[in-house]
């Protein structure tokens, strides 16, 4: 029995698209209940004949398909952040602030798939690195918990991440936020996000630049296991560029295996 706890479920906007939603656990437990889930999902819709995709656009001119991380950051069994930011504990201000900063470095492990990057500034997906404690259409927002806590959401990932990889790096840029006490930026309220935002990578070429020359990345990661990843990802983008129908390429690449 996998045990697996989901909190709620319900239909979302884009055609034959579902939300789930977990109830909070540990990092670990956490990404062992996405892997489990993902699979549970994948082979009871080919027992009734269907195909479950978890590609991140699979539909040009639909919403694509995020996975929201949450993050609940406590004391004494209590939250640390209120309902405004920056009248919260300082610990939970620099975690922030160290995830702000690192987002780009580590989004080729939040994002791996050429496919990721389309999903990116438009259906509510966020472009621009910046948080809101006011609107929820930014990087990181801030969603109120039923026991009126606050919890932080970071809206890039897709559920074509590696979870354990993923969370290790997020973590560890936070903690680095709160050992360095990083400050944190002012929050941006409105959708309309100006060029003066520092932004995402447009692409998987331009997040594996930024991973490959992380100093960041290398100290989280083993040398084995960034060379092979990024390597692996490399090799997905060069045959992308090589093609003249992108989409097709996609399908070559993805469709069947997330």
């Amino acid at each position: 029995e996998m045990d697996i706890k989901p909190q709620q479920s319900y239909h979302e906007r884009g055609p034959g698209q579902n939300e789930i939603d977990f109830q909070a656990a540990e990092p670990l437990r956490a990404a062992d209940d996405l892997v489990s889930f993902k699979s549970v999902v994948k082979t009871v819709a080919n027992y009734n004949g269907l195909y479950a995709s978890m590609l991140p656009k699979l539909f040009a001119e639909q919403y694509g398909c995020g996975l929201h991380v949450h993050f609940s950051l406590c004391r004494d069994g209590r939250s640390i952040l209120a309902p405004n930011i920056l009248q919260s504990d300082l610990v939970g201000q620099h975690f922030i602030a160290g995830i702000l900063r690192r987002i780009r470095e580590i989004t080729l492990f939040l994002n791996p798939l050429t496919n990721s990057y389309a999903r990116f500034g438009s259906f509510e997906a966020p472009a621009y690195i910046s948080w809101s404690d006011k609107s929820r259409f930014q990087l990181i927002s801030f969603p109120l918990a039923g026991d009126n806590s606050v919890h932080m959401e970071l809206r890039s990932p897709d559920a074509c991440l590696n979870p354990y990889l993923a969370f290790a790096l997020l973590l560890n840029a936070g903690l680095e936020g709160v050992e360095q006490r990083l400050l944190l930026a002012e929050p941006q309220h409105t959708e309309n996000q100006g060029a003066d935002l520092p932004r995402l990578p447009y692409d998987l070429g331009e997040a594996i630049a930024a991973a490959q020359t992380s100093e960041f990345v290398q100290s989280v990661l083993t040398p084995e296991i960034l060379q092979h990843f990024v390597a692996a990802k490399q090799e997905e983008w060069q045959y992308y560029q090589q093609q003249k129908d992108k989409a097709a390429a996609e399908e070559e690449l993805y469709f069947g295996v997330y």
